[in-house]
């Protein structure tokens, strides 16, 4: 969301040689009405699904969050300093506890404000959602009756549609970078050649290419790439990079993790400010394979294996563009692979 986007840089940790995996920790929202009966239900919940899931996956780690407050308007709206300040308190407590679940479950069977505020912030943040009801569908509003809904009448069968769901979310989540897995993995072994050519009047060099089709996209999964950056035409100036969560161009919004020749390793938005970066200590003169993996607010970056960036705090989550690029340096990439782990079908 706007909002989101003009915090500024992610806090990014520079990690020593301790391995990095795929994404270990995930986190639930549940949005449910405020009544003590809905609150006592989803405490039970709750505890059963983790139990169940803990079984099911126990590598990973659980956190479970039930929205405790209810929208309202401002006490006194002609009051600018109270009004401003309950906005804010709204803002932080829905948008950034939802922004940092992976999951949302709204439980729509009241018809209840503050559930319906809750989806919408979901659905504007593409966060995969569940959407559960203990009432018949003809009951819903109109509004949100043709949407996928889970019926369940007991306790027991709603247990047992989280989990499910959960378990296949789980699933997807931890695919690893194979061609084990269909249309999920996708690999060039072509060469590709990126020579940036300066624009008329400049100096500075810039390319790109989209990886796998132009009209490709997605929000969650992991790319590696094999390169070798070849000449650099500006010193103090010049990388190869990995743009993802991008627009139809990588120069408009995007996320971009850059290596420069002489070993640093950096992560930073486009457009807006570069984040702490981490260097290898040493100038790259060989081939080098670069991973990323991006799973809703984390990011994971390694350089020939080796660990280097680390964040918890990707706020920008919309499904985008894959480009490889050069900034004032000729590169060959010699392979580029690809998983996808989005848990919703963009095409």
């Amino acid at each position: 969301m706007v909002e989101s986007w003009i915090q500024g840089m992610p806090s990014v940790t520079r990690l020593g040689r301790k391995r990095l995996s795929m994404k270990k920790k995930y986190r639930i929202f549940f949005a449910i009405p405020f009544d003590s009966a809905s609150t006592t239900l989803y405490e039970r919940v709750c505890k059963k699904i983790k139990m169940k899931i803990s079984k099911q996956h126990p590598e990973l780690e659980f956190t479970t969050v039930i929205g405790d407050k209810e929208v309202g308007p401002s006490e006194t709206l002609s009051d600018i300093a109270s009004f401003k300040k309950q906005n804010k308190e709204l803002t932080g407590q829905f948008v950034a506890q939802i922004r940092e679940s992976d999951v949302v479950i709204a439980d729509v069977t009241h018809n209840n404000p503050n559930v319906h505020v809750e989806l919408g912030i979901a659905l504007m943040q593409n966060k995969n959602i569940l959407r559960v009801t203990g009432r018949s569908l003809t009951e819903l509003g109109f509004d949100i009756r043709n949407l996928k809904m889970w019926r369940y009448d007991k306790e027991k069968k709603l247990i047992k549609t989280i989990t499910d769901y959960l378990d296949t979310f789980l699933k997807i989540k931890q695919l690893s970078i194979s061609s084990g897995y269909g249309s999920l993995y996708w690999k060039q072994s072509k060469k590709t050649e990126l020579r940036p050519v300066p624009p008329e009047g400049q100096k500075k060099r810039f390319a790109y290419k989209s990886i796998r089709s132009d009209n490709y996209v997605m929000r969650d999964g992991a790319v590696r790439a094999e390169f070798e950056i070849l000449k650099e035409h500006n010193p103090e100036d010049n990388w190869f990079g990995v743009y993802f969560r991008a627009g139809v161009w990588p120069l408009m919004v995007s996320y971009l993790v850059f290596v420069r020749p002489n070993g640093t390793v950096q992560l930073s938005i486009y457009p807006g400010p570069r984040s702490p970066s981490k260097s290898t200590g040493e100038k790259i003169k060989e081939r080098k394979t670069l991973l990323i993996e991006f799973d809703n607010n984390q990011l994971n970056v390694e350089l020939d294996s080796k660990p280097y960036l680390q964040t918890e705090k990707l706020v920008r989550q919309a499904v985008g563009h894959i480009f490889v690029a050069a900034w004032n340096a000729d590169v060959d990439v010699h392979s580029v692979e690809m998983i996808c782990r989005d848990t919703i079908d963009w095409s």
